[in-house]
């Protein structure tokens, strides 16, 4: 009993440090309307061709290929899976597409200067997770723990008009529940 408890005090005593990664740490929310910096150019809910889906929010699933048409899309979706969890009320948080080798999510922007927010929750955890953004790396052997809804923030300069996220784990499979793309100038 001592150890678990010197254990859990730890971990409480550790938390800003595992969160460094994010501008603003934990959050348990039900929306992905935090993000108001700026005009909302994309909000990418993904997951099944059935999960709820939020108003304002576009679903992407593990199929969904690349179109320049429509300026997003996976670039491979071999090796992608979808799911939803039918315990968690959130619908952001409840559906996500996933993989388990590296997945290739492209986006047409506009140049200039973008906020990226992404959301990350499942039941059981998940570690190893690796994120580039335009081969930029910014998460690197990453733990999404279980229950935890996760949420980074990063600032993203469109140099090209391309926005490219790899996403990889070197140990479980890795998911991604949501994505708002926010024009910041």
């Amino acid at each position: 009993m001592k150890k678990v408890c010197a254990l859990l005090c730890l971990l409480m005593i550790c938390q800003p440090v595992l969160a460094a990664d994010f501008r603003n740490g934990y959050f348990d929310f039900n929306k992905m309307d935090l993000v108001t910096n700026g005009e909302v150019v994309y909000a990418f809910d993904f997951g099944t061709e059935t999960s709820p889906l939020k108003s304002g929010y576009i679903r992407v699933t593990d199929k969904f290929l690349f179109d320049p048409e429509v300026s997003f899309g996976w670039l491979r979706t071999d090796g992608l899976f979808a799911g939803e969890r039918t315990t968690i009320l959130a619908e952001q948080e409840k559906d996500y597409v996933g993989g388990r080798g590296e997945g290739i999510f492209r986006v047409l922007l506009g140049r200039g200067n973008y906020q990226l927010t992404f959301l990350f929750k499942d039941l059981g955890s998940r570690s190893g997770i690796n994120l580039k953004i335009n081969f930029e790396p910014y998460l690197e052997n990453w733990f999404l723990p279980a229950m935890r809804t996760k949420v980074l923030v990063a600032d993203f300069a469109a140099e090209q008009g391309v926005l490219e996220i790899r996403i990889s784990s070197a140990k479980d499979p890795w998911i991604l529940n949501a994505l708002v793309i926010t024009k910041t100038d």
